[in-house]
């Protein structure tokens, strides 16, 4: 990682650690990753909560359900709904269209809609208005005008020129439309691209 050093310590002896992918490590995309994001919300940024994850209940054009599952669907202290896409290698070119798409179906939920299914998420016969009340404790002014525009967040171990142009061209796009981005190359820095003016943060991953 450029700028930082990570030792293996043990008493007086401290050993480089040698930087490995989470491939080599055995580690999985669902198994492992996305589970330590929902354990570890900070990991999108501060202050999510986790409304669900692997949600796959959308409804396409004449009431026909889709095969897409979102990884994880957070929501932020002001109410606005976090999509977070996560790639356990390199992301491939076409991540921020799978990414805007996810962004673009929940763009149409209602608070009602988020409580159904962060009702679902928590399970042991939470009710909707339950679920309700705790979206409201964790964003007091959260409404359906709050979730939008979403905010992309996508996690991976690396990001390609063609992601990274994209990203710029929404930042430049942002006088002529309702796009805006910024661009690091850096792991584990941020950049951001943003439907509908929404953040989308990409992060990489290294293991060691």
């Amino acid at each position: 990682m450029a700028g930082e050093l990570l030792y293996s310590v043990d008493g007086a002896t401290a050993t480089a650690a040698q930087r490995i992918s989470l491939a080599d490590a055995g580690l999985l995309e669902r198994r492992h990753l996305q589970q330590w994001v929902v354990e570890h919300p900070e990991l999108i940024g501060d202050g999510v909560k986790i409304v669900a994850f692997e949600y796959g209940r959308w409804i396409a054009g004449a009431a026909t359900p889709t095969a897409d599952r979102l990884d994880v669907l957070g929501v932020d202290r002001t109410g606005r709904l976090v999509v977070v896409e996560l790639k356990r290698d390199r992301a491939p070119d076409s991540v921020t269209t799978q990414a805007i798409n996810y962004a673009a179906m929940v763009h149409r939920f209602s608070l009602d809609t988020l409580a159904d299914v962060h009702a679902d998420h928590l399970g042991a016969d939470t009710t909707p208005d339950e679920a309700r009340s705790r979206l409201m404790e964790w964003a007091e002014t959260i409404s359906d005008e709050t979730l939008r525009p979403p905010r992309v967040v996508l996690m991976a171990a690396e990001f390609g020129p063609v992601v990274t142009n994209t990203t710029l061209f929404l930042r430049r796009s942002a006088s002529t439309s309702a796009w805006s981005a910024t661009s690091s190359t850096a792991p584990r820095q941020v950049s951001r691209c943003c439907p509908w003016r929404s953040c989308c943060q990409s992060r990489s991953w290294t293991s060691s």
